[in-house]
């Protein structure tokens, strides 16, 4: 995050009005439930670290438009020992652009809801492989998510979910 901040400070004035406008982009989910749009910066730290955590070069600009790709199903199975994460994309990927960011959060406290603000980033899968085993996984109730993100761009389509109790 830090990082990040300071990249923000080394930006120029046209570089910040541009991200700062580009906020419309994506509108998020608060903690407690609420809409509300993410601010200039904060899409450009979130993109960028994104993008750091993916092993691709941040960037200065915003992106044009918001990813389009997005997925028509996602599904989580128990394997032996594991869970096999399975996805459908709309379209034929183009390889080596999209890749599927997981997320996993173990069952939350009784009378709590899971929570993707709460969960593990288990892994950025290339969108093209279609699957991901999770060899990590315990006995009990997860949720996992699963949200395209653009290489290029560090933008990111909704995500889907999907809820699993794994027996020993």
């Amino acid at each position: 995050m830090l990082s990040g901040s300071n990249a923000w400070s080394k930006l120029d004035s046209p570089q910040r009005k541009a991200w700062v406008e580009s906020r419309w982009i994506q509108i998020r989910t608060s903690i407690r439930g609420k809409k509300c749009m993410n601010t200039g910066y904060h899409r450009y730290v979130g993109m960028n670290a994104r993008l750091r955590l993916m092993g691709f070069q941040p960037r200065d600009w915003p992106p044009g438009a918001p990813c389009s790709f997005t997925l028509r199903a996602f599904k989580a199975a128990q394997n032996p020992h594991s869970v096999l994460l399975t996805w459908q994309p709309d379209a034929p990927p183009t390889p080596g652009r999209y890749f599927l960011e997981i997320w996993r959060q173990r069952a939350p406290r009784p009378g709590r809801k899971p929570d993707p603000y709460h969960a593990v980033i288990l892994a950025y899968a290339p969108l093209e492989d279609e699957e991901y085993l999770d060899t990590t996984a315990q006995a009990g109730q997860f949720t996992y998510w699963a949200r395209p993100i653009d290489s290029t761009s560090g933008d990111f389509s909704p995500h889907l979910t999907d809820t699993i109790f794994l027996t020993p």
